[in-house]
């Protein structure tokens, strides 16, 4: 707040401009800085683990290999302004490449890419030929393949606009068929290359004690026939939600009485009750309705849970005007308080206490913000699920489609719940497979937004 008053302040006519409180702001930034340092330091002291899962310290090569299966590669992009460079490290092997792009093109072409995966205005897809993402799969990932023979799992660590593309949808063929690379290799996403090591570690404690707990189908009063997302009227029903800029107070806290306008989501209750079946969880852990509510999600010990799964309107940073972080919409109250006003945001899921094993995130744009420069790789909500204890996560890059996302999630989860051994990326990987043969689902925005962050 104290950077972007300042901002505003540096901004105003010069017969406008106060040099006393810039002075002050510049104070105020300085010293909330060193209190910042002051806490990092005194957490990477006496949190070393938390510390290993957030940092960017360097790892050896070697570190990592020891921490890979024989057909897992870790793949390091880092994106600078004239190139874009890549590592790639197998169990046996380490190798570099300098690809033939240069940041500001990577950036283009992603938007591109987004562009064409995503509804326009009036709700309507675009054709998505092979050609659509080759030009850009032969420029950050054709390069690769030699490094990656035998390799069926990459563990991601990307950078740049390429945090906010999941691979799957790149096409390893200009013509004809796509060939998508979902089809070819199980991708997961890692926060850093030291998470890796930091989540294997954390993977081999032991998880809650019950199979499941699923928050869902809030109680909402919207046109249940219209959209999520108003740049898709009446054409998909996504689960992203469109406030009108409208939905805070100016306490902060969001307004009850907008986010109870939003559209109601009847089907995320069905997939919840699915994805219990599945796992054989209880119907008491089942939080629909009524009892999708943040008073219920902060007072329920979630710590107990092995999966716990979100099914509703994700929104993004900025999105509810007056609330800075993203969140989830859940059955708002009669009025709106700090305990609960309907909203669980970023900074109030980094204060409960999980002990999950798979966290789904069943909601829009639970991944990472639109793709232009500077946006962070993984959204403020991704990054407090693993804060507050989750091993593994399962989040979107855009707004995803409802009917085919009860279809997705449902078969990735029981897949992965027949065979564990197998790997969550594996599992999405094969949901994804069998989504795409559908003529009604081949177009990758039904199949192509969710990644597994973690594993």
């Amino acid at each position: 707040r104290a950077n972007r008053s300042l901002l505003d302040a540096m901004s105003k006519p010069s017969s406008q401009r106060n040099a006393e409180a810039e002075i002050k702001l510049r104070q105020q930034i300085q010293s909330l800085t060193a209190q910042f340092e002051t806490q990092n330091t005194s957490i990477a002291t006496r949190f070393p683990k938390y510390q290993n899962l957030i940092s960017q310290a360097p790892v050896s090569a070697a570190e990592i290999q020891k921490e890979l299966a024989p057909d897992e590669a870790m793949v390091v992009y880092t994106v600078a302004n004239i190139r874009a460079y890549a590592w790639v490290v197998t169990r046996n092997s380490v190798s570099f490449h300098a690809l033939p792009v240069a940041g500001e093109e990577i950036e283009k072409q992603v938007q591109f890419l987004r562009s064409k995966l995503i509804p326009n205005a009036s709700g309507q897809l675009a054709a998505m030929t092979p050609a659509t993402s080759a030009r850009l799969s032969q420029s950050i990932f054709a390069p690769l393949e030699s490094s990656l023979t035998g390799i069926k799992h990459i563990l991601l660590v990307a950078d740049g606009a390429l945090q906010s593309l999941p691979f799957g949808v790149l096409s390893s063929s200009q013509g004809g068929a796509p060939e998508w690379l979902a089809k070819r290799y199980a991708f997961s996403v890692l926060p850093s290359v030291s998470a890796l090591r930091a989540l294997r570690a954390f993977s081999q404690s032991e998880t809650g004690k019950f199979p499941f707990a699923g928050f869902g189908d809030p109680v909402l009063i919207g046109d249940a026939g219209g959209t999520r997302n108003l740049n898709m009227a009446n054409v998909f029903k996504t689960r992203s939600l469109d406030a009108g800029g409208g939905a805070a107070t100016s306490n902060g806290l969001a307004d009850v009485d907008a986010l109870r306008k939003a559209p109601p989501l009847p089907e995320t209750g069905d997939e919840l009750r699915a994805l219990s079946s599945v796992l054989n969880g209880s119907a008491d852990a089942l939080f629909l309705k009524q009892k999708a509510t943040e008073t219920l999600v902060k007072q329920s010990n979630l710590s107990d849970y092995r999966f716990l799964a979100f099914a509703t309107h994700g929104v993004m940073a900025g999105e509810l005007s007056g609330v800075m972080e993203p969140g989830l919409v859940l059955t708002p109250p009669a009025s709106g308080s700090a305990q609960d006003d309907g909203y669980l945001s970023a900074s109030e899921v980094a204060q409960l206490k999980l002990n999950a094993d798979w966290v789904l995130l069943s909601a829009c744009n639970t991944a990472a913000p639109d793709g232009t420069p500077g946006a962070e790789g993984l959204s403020g909500l991704a990054k407090a699920f693993f804060y507050a204890g989750s091993r593994s996560l399962l989040v979107s890059h855009w707004p995803v489609a409802s009917e085919a996302t009860q279809l997705l999630v449902t078969d990735t989860v029981s897949t992965y719940a027949k065979t564990p051994a197998m790997g969550k990326a594996e599992a999405i990987k094969q949901a994804m497979g069998r989504m795409m043969e559908k003529p009604e689902y081949a177009h990758p925005f039904y199949w192509g937004a969710f990644i597994v962050v973690g594993e």
